[in-house]
């Protein structure tokens, strides 16, 4: 997965051809031309996943997802309101293992969703991104809120969008949603050692990435830089400050 990204990078971001990306790894043009035409890189699993956390629930998330695709646009839910929404139920998973209960149930379902990524235009600036903390109150108790920031390097307009949760969900709808606010797909963006995207901190600018961002970088073909473990300051704007 890392070859074909970095295959992608060359092509799209550096502007070379099939040959000479070729003929730079020492690959076939076939594998290049995979690459660039299957920026996913999907996978099928050799073996089916226990599920012992859903178990009785299967068939009422199931249910859930069936009536949710038929409910009129206005009154659809989002996953993390259904899942809100079965854990008063008794459902005791975690929200990503009903996830993924939801999408088995959608294949069974043959509930087509809508792509999840935008294809943009490249802008020539770099963009940092960082997750903050923010409380609000709810019921009259603290709740712990994360929040998404996006800023371009070159401008002041900032995009915020609040999440319940610092996962790589929400991560990739964070960065897909400012990609779209700011009109296009940076050349860089800057990190930090968000776990959602870095596996292992190595030395330096190495990284040991995760699969699922590796997938993301891949199919937009930005650059990723990340900062050194707790020196945020090398964005070159430090922390943001949540009001």
């Amino acid at each position: 997965m890392a070859q074909y990204n970095y295959i992608r990078f060359l092509y799209f971001n550096q502007r070379k051809s099939k040959r000479a990306i070729a003929r730079e790894l020492g690959i076939h043009r076939n594998t290049v031309t995979r690459a660039i035409e299957n920026p996913e890189q999907k996978y099928t699993l050799t073996a089916s996943k226990s599920q012992p956390v859903n178990g009785d629930f299967k068939e009422r998330i199931t249910e859930i997802v069936r009536l949710n695709n038929v409910a009129p646009r206005v009154q659809k839910l989002t996953k993390t309101r259904m899942y809100e929404l079965i854990c008063e139920e008794g459902y005791m998973g975690s929200y990503s293992a009903f996830t993924y209960q939801c999408r088995k149930s959608e294949e069974k379902l043959h509930i087509h969703q809508k792509e999840a990524y935008l294809k943009l235009n490249p802008i020539n600036s770099s963009l940092q991104v960082d997750f903050g903390e923010v409380y609000s109150v709810k019921n009259g108790m603290p709740v712990k809120n994360y929040i998404f920031c996006a800023k371009l390097c070159n401008a002041k307009g900032e995009f915020v969008k609040a999440y319940p949760r610092q996962q790589t969900e929400f991560f990739f709808d964070g960065l897909t949603s400012a990609f779209k606010f700011f009109g296009g797909i940076p050349k860089k963006i800057i990190f930090d050692n968000l776990k959602p995207a870095v596996k292992k901190v190595l030395k330096e600018q190495d990284r040991v990435l995760q699969d699922e961002f590796l997938k993301f970088q891949s199919f937009y073909c930005f650059e990723s830089i990340f900062c050194g473990p707790g020196k945020g300051n090398e964005k070159g704007y430090g922390k943001w400050k949540i009001m």
